[in-house]
């Protein structure tokens, strides 16, 4: 991206104007791409989607269409797209970055011949920049609050999850244990991306803004890659955004971090020509960062109240099962059974798990149609897998469970299980001489 070059003064506007630089070639046709492909992967607008700019959708009408024919015909595979198709590693979103970086080579190779005798982009790349920023300011304050708040991890990790071994945990399922399990680190971790974000609302701020979010980004796209996050291609795009937005800069950077060299301030290319509409331009930037600090933390705080609900679930905690009926036959709990339950975990009014016997975890969205005594499950690894079990409690610490599950009757009674979880009661220990289990 163009470094910059001494600024002229405007004598009819009282502006600092850039006085024209001339781009290398390679600066010139990287820009060019890069100015292509940005507003392909985000236009019409970057996806404002709860005071979001996720970048997720852009046209989707046209890539559902466009995408799923390019794929057939060139990449001999068959997309099947319904509905929004969110920032995941579908292959549907490789097959559309692909596109996206043919259609931007095409469109450089035009406009490269077209544009012979123009040697800069100034204006063009000031516009871009700006787009840019609002974009990924928006995503990171987005990531940022959510950790700050215990929406994308929970305050201490799921106990249906701590029931789990180690070696039958996803690489993902393991990093989420982790990260809700160290609370000062998830808390960190969000308060650095939320404040990489709102330097980025603030022009002069922006390029601090920039290498925050680009260290903090290449620690998340490093954690993606390593647990198998399927956000990989989303979170190279958000670091590939802060990278282009601190190329200009990237000199200078260098001649003070590496160097050890005096660096004249910036120069930016103004928006517009008049004072009045570049301070105005200003203000809709900090009011824009306003509106999305209000409306992402607003939004989130559902999130709190979905975790803080955890209290009120009917029955809550982990039942160890002492009888198990199926079809009127009692199931002893051996290890090797891959159907007899050994505990049942209420955890959340929506969620139950279920541990079996040889170690395994089924986990149930859950529905309360009739108050506490009633629940209907679906099996979130197989939605075919339903249940409807009444629940009753025989004697103080006992529970009935009785309904039908996959077509079998079946019938557990059950006590509160007083199990603890090491992970969550060592707590911080400054003295320590070494605890590793």
């Amino acid at each position: 991206m163009p470094a910059s070059l001494p600024e002229q003064q405007s004598s009819r506007a009282g502006e600092h104007v850039e006085a024209s630089p001339r781009w290398n070639v390679v600066t010139r046709t990287a820009f060019r791409f890069g100015f292509i492909y940005w507003l392909l992967y985000s236009m019409p607008v970057p996806g404002i989607y709860q005071y979001r700019f996720v970048d997720r959708d852009g046209l989707a009408t046209l890539w559902h269409s466009v995408v799923p024919w390019f794929a057939s015909r060139f990449l001999h595979h068959n997309l099947t797209v319904v509905g929004f198709q969110g920032a995941g590693d579908s292959l549907y979103n490789y097959d559309r970055a692909f596109l996206f970086v043919l259609l931007a080579a095409a469109g450089t190779a035009v406009w490269s011949l077209a544009a012979r005798r123009t040697y800069s982009h100034p204006k063009l790349h000031a516009w871009l920049r700006l787009f840019l920023r609002l974009g990924l300011g928006a995503a990171m304050f987005d990531y940022g609050v959510a950790k700050l708040l215990p929406g994308q991890y929970a305050a201490t990790p799921s106990t249906a999850e701590l029931l789990r071994t180690y070696g039958d945990s996803s690489p993902m399922g393991l990093l989420w244990t982790f990260m809700a399990a160290g609370r000062p680190y998830a808390f960190f971790a969000g308060l650095i991306e939320a404040v990489g974000g709102i330097l980025l609302f603030v022009p002069r701020l922006a390029t601090l803004g920039a290498l925050i979010s680009a260290a903090s980004l290449t620690n998340v796209f490093m954690l993606n890659m390593s647990y198998d996050v399927p956000v990989k291609l989303y979170t190279l795009h958000l670091l590939f955004k802060s990278l282009f937005i601190l190329a200009p800069d990237t000199p200078r950077l260098a001649a003070v971090l590496a160097l050890n060299r005096r660096v004249e301030p910036a120069n930016r290319t103004p928006l517009f020509g008049r004072r009045l509409l570049n301070r105005a331009m200003l203000a809709f930037q900090v009011l824009f960062g306003v509106w999305i600090v209000v409306g992402s933390y607003t939004a989130h705080l559902v999130d709190v109240d979905y975790r803080a609900s955890a209290k009120d679930t009917p029955f809550r905690g982990v039942w160890f099962v002492d009888e198990f009926v199926v079809d009127g036959k009692n199931r002893l709990p051996l290890a090797t059974d891959q159907s007899s339950w050994a505990r049942v975990v209420f955890d959340l009014p929506d969620r139950t798990a279920i541990q079996l016997s040889n170690g395994g975890l089924r986990r149930f969205v859950t529905r309360r149609d009739s108050g506490r005594d009633t629940v209907q499950l679906r099996d979130i690894d197989d939605p075919k897998s339903t249940a409807t079990f009444s629940l009753s409690t025989a004697e103080h610490g006992v529970l009935m469970m009785d309904g039908v599950l996959s077509d079998h009757k079946i019938h557990a009674r059950m006590h509160l299980d007083d199990k603890t979880f090491l992970l969550l009661t060592r707590g911080l220990n400054w003295v320590n001489r070494g605890f590793n289990r």
